[in-house]
């Protein structure tokens, strides 16, 4: 069982690790089981642990101490687990315990077992290896080929220092799938402001950014057409499918952002009714 900590508000994620009970808050309609108990005889991943509030950490300290919980407005009932924990941060958890952003003792009750995985830029030999495993991944996940990559893109992916670590790597890799275009790879990380994000780029400061965040979004709609159109030769019909919207839409979306006369064949695919 996984949960991460940090895609949660507080009293969120007290409710999906401990469970609720009904009327515990707006919106408990039923009881519902938290993560402790559908791990039972099992483990619990916790990752990003360090963005827990220091109330919730209180709380997950007793469960790990005692093995006693309660859910969610049912605090009178005790409930008990058998469940492992495992922890993970991508921050220096010591520096937090020093600055009083993280429990010392919940700190020490959890490094039974410690173990500090380097940054991809100080072992990169898993680089590549990773780049693969997630070409298949995301091609199975967008039901699309994997991109066979040239020595000199594969050598830009070795030396680069990946500061998001493996989720960077998976999110070019994601980037090099939707586009059919190994491109993606020299545009992202020669640029200084931007990283490799869903569609390519990601805005990493406000330095560059246009004036409004519409005008943002809009750039970034083209640049996701675009690449569509190029990867579908043209077959607007096929671009309109792998991007989810209506035919009538992605023709509104060419005239907007002036695609209609981009260098491929941009043909309309089979004669539907728009």
């Amino acid at each position: 069982m996984h949960r991460h900590c940090g895609a949660f508000a507080p009293t969120i994620f007290e409710s999906a690790v401990f469970g609720h009970c009904k009327g515990a808050f707006t919106d408990a309609r039923h009881d519902k089981k938290g993560a402790i108990e559908a791990a039972e005889d099992g483990t619990l991943f916790l990752d990003e642990i360090g963005t827990l509030s220091m109330d919730t950490q209180a709380k997950l300290l007793l469960v790990i101490e005692s093995g006693v919980y309660s859910r969610v407005g049912d605090e009178a009932n005790v409930e008990r687990t058998n469940a492992r924990f495992i922890a993970a941060t991508n921050e220096d958890i010591e520096q937090a315990v020093f600055q009083n952003r993280f429990r010392e003792d919940l700190f020490h009750r959890l490094r039974d077992a410690w173990i500090q995985v380097p940054p991809l830029s100080d072992r990169r030999e898993d680089i590549l290896p990773l780049v693969d495993h997630f070409m298949e991944v995301e091609s199975r996940r967008y039901h699309l080929p994997p991109v066979e990559l040239s020595s000199g893109a594969r050598e830009m992916l070795y030396n680069h220092d990946w500061p998001a670590n493996v989720r960077g790597v998976r999110q070019m890799v994601r980037s090099i799938i939707r586009t059919g275009d190994e491109s993606v790879i020299k545009e992202a990380l020669e640029r200084k402001h931007l990283v490799p994000g869903a569609y390519g780029v990601c805005y990493e400061d406000c330095t560059d950014l246009p004036a409004k965040v519409g005008t943002a979004v809009e750039h970034v709609e083209k640049s996701v057409i675009g690449a569509c159109l190029k990867r579908h030769s043209g077959n607007r019909r096929k671009v309109a499918d792998h991007l989810g919207i209506s035919y009538r839409s992605l023709l509104y979306k060419m005239k907007k952002y002036g695609l209609r006369d981009a260098n491929w064949d941009a043909s309309p695919g089979p004669q539907q009714a728009a």
